[in-house]
Formats: C-alpha cells, structure tokens, sequence
C-alpha cells in the first residue's frame, strides 16, 4: 500500500492493514478529552469539513450514476441483441459448413474405397481373359469357319512416301508402283 504522505500512516495499526478507531467512535478518557490510540494525530476541522464535502459531491455522483444504470436505453440493448444474433449466426454457419466438410470426405473416402474394389475386380477380369485367350485356338477357327487365309507374296504391295510427314495423307495407293 503506498501512502500519499505520512500522516496517512498513523491511521493503521503498526503491522497490519487495519485502521484505528475514530475519535469519536474510540470514547473518551477519565479526563473527558477524547482517547488516542497510539500516535494518531488529530484531524484538523478542515479536513473533516473537506472529506464532507467530497463525500456529499461522490454521494450525488453515485445516484446520478445509479439513475443512469437503472435506466433501460433502449439502443444498446438492441446493439447487443443484434451483435448477439450475428455471432449466433456465424456459428451456426461455420458449424454448417463443417458437418457438410465432414460429409464430403465421407463420400470421398467412400468413393475411394469403392474405386479401388472394382479396380481389384477389373485387373481379376483382364487376368482372366488373358489366360482365356489362344492364338492358336483362334487361327485354327479363323481358317475353318471364316475361310480366312495368309496373303502371298504377290498379294503384297509396298509404298513408299516421299515425306516422313506422319500426319500427310496420300491420294492412292496404287499410284506408287
């Protein structure tokens, strides 16, 4: 506790922050002159008169302060409600925002998981065509029941480009000869 000067601190009782008694509430002695406690030094007439002053200045203060809070002011209280419904709001849509976050990655881990079965199955299909499959058993069929045969070298006709142009295309065929 910091005190402004020194006779504030013979108001308390040495070692403690308990303040001694008033004159006029301490009683008196056997010679009528009003008890001291210690070495309390007397307050002088004007510091009472000024500690009355400020008192009845604080004391009207304080019921005008008082008055002022009793009173219901309409616009802060709607100031507050609105403030107080924004922030619901927002809440409410982040914690929307979130549960349908949450449901997205649901779906996604869902869709994953699902991905990966039918990749599983569609690598087990092409495995099994590929041991289905037998090129011999299809050139027997193709040459029995087709009537399909290998070309003959006669049958065969060579073309030559005269660009490298992959993407060109040429007229006829026939016409390189």
């Amino acid at each position: 506790m910091a005190f402004r000067d020194t006779s504030e601190r013979y108001e308390y009782i040495y070692g403690s922050n308990v303040k001694k008694l008033d004159r006029e509430t301490a009683g008196s002695t056997k010679s009528g002159s009003p008890k001291r406690a210690g070495n309390t030094a007397r307050k002088s007439e004007y510091a009472v008169e000024r500690s009355k002053a400020v008192s009845a200045h604080s004391e009207t203060a304080i019921h005008k302060n008082t008055a002022r809070f009793l009173a219901f002011d309409w616009k802060y209280t709607l100031i507050a409600v609105i403030a107080v419904v924004l922030c619901a709001s927002a809440a409410m849509f982040y914690l929307h925002g979130t549960v349908q976050l949450n449901v997205m990655e649901k779906q996604i881990s869902d869709l994953k998981t699902e991905k990966a079965t039918l990749l599983s199955k569609q690598n087990a299909i092409k495995a099994e065509i590929d041991k289905s499959i037998n090129l011999d058993e299809i050139k027997e069929y193709a040459e029995k029941n087709l009537h399909m045969i290998y070309p003959e070298d006669s049958n065969i006709l060579l073309y030559k480009g005269e660009s490298n142009d992959y993407f060109r295309q040429y007229e006829s065929v026939n016409s390189g000869k």
